[in-house]
């Protein structure tokens, strides 16, 4: 992913509560009890800009819990070689292959620099 600070952070999201810009969570509420809530512009109008575009026509989109999940079970898998996969998982076909269709997105992000290789891969091995 080229910006991983804002591709998991939903628009909505963004324009209700307040967000690190350096590491992308939420900030928590001065009294612990959730979000702290937006004050001022959203990034995507401010002069500080959003990696996404804006919330109206965004450049990029935030990943679904599915496709989060998804990305992170392939980058865990490479982290311990496949040692985090239960037997399931690692005898299933269509894991194997959307594995190996990441792990190609990634190479060709690597190589190339295209900015949203992952975020497209994933949209077309929905048509699977």
């Amino acid at each position: 992913m080229q910006h991983p600070e804002v591709a998991f952070r939903p628009c909505g999201h963004c324009r209700q509560f307040q967000y690190d810009e350096k590491d992308g969570t939420p900030v928590e509420s001065r009294d612990g009890k959730g979000y702290m809530p937006r004050l001022g512009k959203v990034p995507c109008e401010a002069a500080i800009g959003c990696k996404k575009g804006t919330w109206w026509a965004p450049t990029y989109r935030a990943l679904t819990p599915a496709e989060e999940s998804m990305v992170t079970l392939y980058y865990s898998s490479k982290a311990t070689g496949g040692a985090c996969l239960n037997v399931d998982e690692m005898s299933n076909d269509v894991l194997a292959l959307l594995f190996g269709h990441l792990e190609r997105l990634v190479q060709a992000k690597n190589s190339n620099g295209i900015a949203s290789a992952v975020t497209s891969g994933i949209m077309a091995i929905k048509g699977l």
